[in-house]
């Protein structure tokens, strides 16, 4: 494995995504061989690939702050999470279904009120399709929202980071000029007493 260069191997990698040949299981089996698949498929141009493919409603660019692996394991997790609750669902409305036709048939009634609630359960057992896009429309919307408040904290967290900074860069210059300022007074303090000394010192001479 190590006498083929990265490039060959990332190639290799890239044909598979894109000829539908590699799943994202497909990747995450081949991340644990080594550590150069490790890193290789983590790549997001890979990742990117399967996230236009399969999700093609959540592109990449739309959350910056997210890579393109996390974002697709997210949405992978959240397809398993919807597909166990509309199974549930199922299960639930055939249940309800097989009690609906077993009064039914032990009451041996065929009323247009049953015929018609009966149609309505068969429909929406077969509509697994919008139930789906319901469900993920709502989770979109409150990603989306999720997306906005950390945006949002994040320019207020840099605000402040740049308010900080600021405040402490005037400090600085105060303590700075002050600095400057005692410095010169000391100089000034020094610059005097030399004179004096020097004065003092002429007059003494001049006398002897």
């Amino acid at each position: 494995m190590s006498s083929l260069p990265e490039e060959l191997w990332t190639k290799i990698l890239e044909l598979g995504i894109q000829n539908s040949g590699l799943t994202y299981e497909d990747l995450c089996w081949i991340s644990i061989s080594c550590r150069l698949l490790h890193r290789l498929s983590s790549e997001d141009s890979l990742w990117n690939h399967l996230l236009s493919t399969d999700f093609p409603l959540f592109p990449a660019c739309s959350f910056p702050y997210w890579s393109s692996k996390s974002l697709y394991l997210l949405r992978i997790k959240e397809r398993i999470l919807i597909e166990a609750a509309y199974q549930q669902r199922l299960v639930e409305e055939q249940i309800l279904h097989y009690q609906e036709q077993q009064e039914i048939e032990l009451s041996k009634q065929h009323h247009p009120e049953d015929l018609i609630e009966k149609k309505r359960l068969s429909r929406m057992v077969e509509n697994k399709e919008i139930y789906i896009e319901k469900v993920v429309n709502r989770r979109l919307v409150e990603f989306n929202r999720q997306v906005e408040e950390f945006n949002r904290l994040k320019r207020a967290r840099e605000k402040m980071r740049k308010l900080k900074y600021y405040l402490q860069l005037q400090e600085a210059n105060r303590k700075k000029q002050e600095e400057t300022e005692r410095l010169a007074k000391l100089a000034e303090i020094h610059y005097k007493q030399r004179k004096r000394e020097i004065e003092i010192a002429g007059l003494y001479h001049k006398k002897w």
